[in-house]
């Protein structure tokens, strides 16, 4: 992600803190606990509802403004982490603090914020171990997907995975897909494929529902071709798996 990508995304936020905040505000004027207990089911109900819509759905209305419903998300997140907060400071002499909720709404919200932010350029390995009675040698490779380069990773944390990868010296590496996504630009999706190609293990790819940029007229057209892609990919010395596969070893 670029310093533009991380000064949109911190954009983002602000309309729905705000509004968030003004939710707050009523809130912290309510006496009745009932009430308030009610008003934070509504609000954890409808902050499950916003992930889904921004995880699992696909329409051109949600991925145009993905960013903004993900800044309220995280802001309605925060509301109701200060709700149980709150609930637990009634029994403290905290609970005297001026504008306490406001407080909390500001700091919650930094934190899950910067926390996402953080967490979206952390590429953690996970070593498996499989056994079978097919095989008669062993084999080491390595699955990587949903980089989504261009929208969520830095060149520096692709270039740190990969160094990583190297270290392991697997027999292959397979891209499991989405190594880019709709919001990928064409000289993005070219450096991720060289990055990839110099490896010195074969690297085998499958599409992923995002790499072809299936939805891009949705956020204002295709930044590349399917062709430039393949190109791409190719021209690197990676190894297109479609509807086809690669014998590896007598064995696997």
């Amino acid at each position: 992600m670029t310093v533009t990508g991380y000064l949109l995304w911190f954009l983002s936020l602000i309309p729905g803190f705000l509004l968030t905040a003004c939710l707050r505000r009523l809130t912290d004027q309510i006496h009745y606990r009932l009430v308030k207990l009610i008003l934070f089911v509504l609000k954890a109900c409808l902050a499950i509802w916003l992930a889904y819509l921004v995880i699992a759905t696909a329409s051109p209305f949600l991925w145009k403004y993905n960013y903004l419903l993900s800044g309220l998300y995280i802001a309605l997140l925060a509301d109701c982490l200060c709700d149980l907060v709150l609930a637990v400071l009634s029994f403290t002499r905290y609970k005297e603090i001026r504008n306490l909720g406001m407080i909390l709404l500001c700091i919650l919200t930094a934190v899950l914020f910067l926390q996402g932010t953080i967490n979206s350029q952390m590429i953690l390995s996970n070593h498996l171990r499989y056994s079978s009675e097919k095989l008669t040698t062993k084999h080491r490779f390595v699955f990587l997907s949903d980089l989504h380069y261009g929208s969520s990773q830095t060149q520096e944390t692709v270039k740190n995975a990969l160094t990583e990868i190297e270290l392991l010296h697997p027999e292959f590496v397979l891209l499991g897909g989405d190594i880019t996504d709709e919001h990928t630009e064409k000289e993005e999706m070219e450096w991720i494929f060289e990055q990839l190609g110099p490896l010195h293990t074969p690297v085998y790819y499958i599409y992923g529902n995002h790499d072809r940029q299936d939805r891009g007229s949705y956020i204002g057209g295709k930044k590349f071709t399917e062709e430039e892609l393949k190109s791409a990919i190719e021209d690197n010395g990676l190894i297109i798996l479609q509807d086809e596969f690669v014998q590896i070893s007598d064995d696997l």
